[in-house]
């Protein structure tokens, strides 16, 4: 059930219609019913493992909190083996196989759909228990509610267990500023997905699936295209997750601030993914010792946060070295800083002027840039194809505009779409200030200009989301 299909808007409109009539006490019931609903009929086979995990998370959750301090470490540490062997078996067995003489599909493993986001969000629950950070989970419900939410099992985002149970926990009565944002949210994620991304996609794969014989221009079109695509495939996928979310007064985290407005690497991974990022640094670099440490074993830190990243993605060299260049970056970037602040203070060049935003925005997105095409990419040796031939002679703007990209309309549209989504993200934030009916007026605009939208693509197919893979 795709978040941007009809039958997911029809079970969305029942769900939510469900949640208000029903006394609140039924409330987490109902939630947890229809995300048991949702799981099963998209992954059946895989809902039972799943839901015995689960189980076995909260048990040690309550265990870790009853038994004596000697104890609680220990089951902190059979607690994430089980959740990271879990995550292993399904996710990386057939690809650790692979590397020993087997092949990746030796073993027919279906892969349970949303394991990486649920492991990730079970481990930060028996950790912050540990850590005595939070209350114990008490109730099962509650606890297979914040693992198995229908908007967010999928893809994310990956919720900090304490701020996710004080949403779920509170009394959340109708507002019709936030039904009215969670409808404007909702839309804007359809328009990035369908009208923007899913609009691109057939043009990236096109050039990015066979490289082989297309000149450098198309290629780097192709790949800037893909850029475009996955941001707005995945922040498309989160609006209408976070939409869906608040119309049960639920706030889950923002997971994107303009990502490709960044400055630099570490700024970029402050504004893209952000859950994802924000449990690597508290799981992971904090825990290495962070930037406490020396300056050697700094840089592995964040190095080791990123290999994690790359495999967290998916079992591939390709996500290895796309975690590992992102890693290096960072340090690179670290290491240049001191000389880069010279450079600026002697041409004076201001950190917060045009020229210095404008140069350092555009480097930052050319390394990002460079570091999707093994993202995106098959195999490394397609990887390596596509980076081959960004070198290659350039053909004339005609040929590449005839060959590789959309029609004149089909760009002007993803243009509008990308200029509406910008303005309409701004507007959104100030318009729960407005009067209730300028709101409700500006939501309807914005879901009567989404139809418009969509049935001026043209588009004909509607693709996964592409976070759906990991």
């Amino acid at each position: 059930m795709s978040l941007t299909s009809l039958t997911y808007l029809i079970f969305l409109l029942i769900c939510v219609c469900a949640y208000y009539i029903l006394p609140k006490q039924a409330r987490q019931y109902l939630l947890l019913g229809f995300s048991v609903f949702f799981y099963g009929y998209v992954m059946p086979e895989q809902l039972l493992i799943m839901m015995v995990y689960i189980w076995i998370v909260f048990v040690v959750g309550r265990l870790i909190d009853k038994c004596a301090d000697k104890a609680k470490k220990t089951l902190l540490v059979a607690g994430i083996m089980v959740s990271v062997g879990f995550l292993f078996f399904y996710k990386y067995l057939n690809f650790t196989i692979s590397l020993f003489g087997g092949t990746d599909k030796t073993l027919s493993l279906i892969v349970p759909m949303g394991i990486s986001y649920i492991t990730f969000q079970c481990i930060s629950y028996m950790v912050e228990v540990y850590k005595g950070k939070m209350p114990v989970i008490t109730n099962p419900v509650s606890f297979f509610v914040y693992t198995l939410l229908f908007m967010k099992v999928t893809a994310g985002p990956i919720e900090e267990p304490k701020s996710f149970f004080d949403n779920l926990y509170r009394d959340n009565a109708i507002e019709w500023k936030g039904i009215l944002e969670a409808l404007g949210l909702i839309a804007m994620g359809f328009v990035k997905k369908m009208v923007v991304a899913d609009a691109l996609a057939p043009y990236v794969a096109m050039t990015m699936d066979s490289p082989e014989g297309k000149d450098g221009l198309s290629i780097l079109l192709a790949v800037f295209m893909y850029s475009l695509q996955i941001y707005f495939d995945f922040s498309g996928y989160t609006d209408i997750a976070r939409g869906s979310a608040k119309l049960f007064g639920i706030s889950l985290t923002e997971n994107f601030k303009h990502p490709y407005m960044s400055k630099s690497i570490r700024e970029f991974w402050r504004r893209w993914h952000i859950s994802l990022s924000d449990w690597l640094k508290n799981y992971i670099y904090f825990p290495l010792g962070g930037s406490r440490v020396g300056v050697f074993r700094r840089y592995l830190n964040i190095i080791i946060v990123f290999l994690v990243s790359g495999i967290w993605h998916g079992a591939s060299f390709n996500f290895i070295i796309w975690g590992l260049l992102h890693g290096i970056y960072q340090v690179i970037e670290i290491i240049l800083e001191p000389a880069m602040v010279k450079v600026r203070r002697v041409l004076h060049i201001k950190e917060e002027g045009l020229l210095h935003k404008t140069v350092s925005g555009v480097r930052t997105f050319i390394l990002v840039m460079i570091a999707w095409v093994f993202f995106r990419a098959a195999t490394l040796g397609q990887a390596l194809a596509i980076i081959k031939g960004l070198f290659t002679p350039w053909k004339n703007i005609v040929y590449v505009y005839e060959n590789s990209l959309p029609d004149a309309k089909l760009l002007i549209l993803v243009a509008v779409a990308i200029a509406f989504v910008w303005i309409g993200e701004m507007w959104c934030k100030k318009a729960t200030k407005l009067n209730i009916k300028v709101f409700a007026l500006s939501v309807v605009s914005v879901w009567l200009v989404l139809v418009a939208m969509i049935f001026t693509s043209g588009t004909d197919t509607v693709n996964s989301f592409i976070y759906f893979d990991f």
